[in-house]
């Protein structure tokens, strides 16, 4: 993919190269006590796997590609980024507000070990597939 960026190992909480924010600036989270205008959401996540690989799947509707960044490490995965807000219009007024905008993260924690620097990405129909190679299990003979 050309436009997620992929971040692995230990530079994944580094700052970015030209990013101005820190990450505490990008990712605040508020305690609900004193609940301020900033916020981060969670995109639903599947999980699967097979005899050789971990699969993810995340729904990131309406998020474009180079607004999504995915980190891997041995046991870990992250999935940060930020959906823009749709135009407002002045006439309408809400009835029911759902939709999640601005940032969000997600970090899963995986059943075994993957190949951090081997991982593939597939971003299609706001739908972002995540598949990583497990590290197998030395043989014991």
């Amino acid at each position: 993919m050309d436009y997620i960026k992929i971040r692995s190992g230990e530079a994944m909480d580094a700052p970015e190269k030209g990013d101005p924010r820190s990450f505490e600036e990008m990712y605040q989270s508020v305690s609900p006590m004193f609940c301020v205008a900033k916020s981060v959401w969670s995109p639903l996540v599947d999980i699967s796997e097979t005899q050789t690989h971990i699969l993810i799947q995340a729904t990131l509707a309406g998020v474009e590609e180079d607004e999504v960044q995915v980190g891997v490490s041995l046991n870990a995965v992250w999935i940060r980024g930020h959906r823009r807000e749709l135009k407002s219009d002045a006439n309408r007024t809400y009835l029911q507000a759902e939709i999640r905008f601005g940032n969000f993260e997600r970090k899963i924690h995986l059943p075994c070990h993957v190949e951090s620097d081997s991982m593939e990405a597939c971003f299609e129909n706001g739908i972002l597939t995540l598949t990583l190679s497990k590290i197998s299990a030395p043989d014991s003979s």
